[in-house]
């Protein structure tokens, strides 16, 4: 059974770039392996709650494409949710094998969109307890474009077995979770790729904004109210592109 949404894996261009980039925003190392042989260096960052997969490959082959890669979800089945998720109109992109960090198994899919799943089965979980006390609060959410919601909807919902947070839902896109974690789905975009960004929650996004700036990281697109009306946002890249959305909620929103 799929039991928790997990990370983004983004593939990097310059690790310690996207490590001090990270850092800046309050983010925890909570692991670190580079695999032996390939040299590929995996290192998990957690903010505030939730956390990111910076992939390093030090000889990327030209078709590399840096920043988000793939969507990754934990089960206690890998094998059986695997089949289950082929089952659904997923293909199987990479068949459950050992992971090369050593730590249980996974395996990778791609949705008829071409969007990339990871399935992770381990003990270890990389997760510290969230002491909410940097500049991220709260780890918002994991944002992924649609060309049909309703598809999307059941497939988030039944197959995956994520729960809708209805009251988030607006014509353009809903929020759904599992564990900690909430994925936004969303049918408009200002990017074209499938995961557009993340989202942080900070308690106030100027005074954000302004901490960041001390520490010299500008923002892409300067704050203001939400299309939405929950809130304020703000939007950073971080070395590879990567958008992440500062969001200021109101205590009542979800997610």
């Amino acid at each position: 059974m799929i039991y928790e949404l997990n990370h983004f894996g983004i593939l990097v261009e310059d690790i310690e770039a996207s490590l001090d980039f990270y850092q800046k925003l309050d983010a925890k190392i909570v692991f670190d392996h580079t695999i032996d042989g390939l040299q590929v260096r995996i290192v998990y960052l957690q903010l505030a709650g939730g956390m990111i997969e910076l992939i390093f490959v030090p000889v990327p082959s030209e078709a590399t494409r840096f920043g988000i890669d793939h969507l990754a979800f934990m089960t206690d089945d890998l094998e059986g949710d695997y089949e289950r998720l082929v089952r659904a109109g997923c293909s199987g992109d990479q068949a459950p094998k050992k992971a090369g960090t050593g730590n249980g198994t996974l395996a990778f899919l791609r949705r008829p969109d071409g969007a990339r799943l990871e399935l992770l089965e381990r003990d270890v979980d990389f997760r510290v307890p969230d002491a909410g006390t940097g500049l991220v609060t709260r780890f918002d959410h994991y944002a992924y474009r649609v060309d049909d919601l309703a598809e999307a909807h059941e497939f988030f919902t039944k197959t995956i077995g994520m729960a809708a947070l209805e009251d988030m839902s607006t014509a353009e896109g809903s929020f759904y979770n599992i564990g900690y974690d909430v994925l936004s789905l969303r049918t408009s975009a200002e990017e074209p790729d499938a995961f557009e960004h993340f989202g942080l929650r900070v308690d106030d996004v100027d005074r954000a904004l302004a901490t960041l700036a001390e520490r010299g990281v500008q923002p892409i697109a300067p704050a203001a109210e939400t299309p939405s009306g929950h809130g304020r946002n703000a939007f950073l890249a971080d070395p590879d592109g990567v958008r992440i959305e500062l969001l200021e909620r109101p205590e009542s929103s979800h997610p």
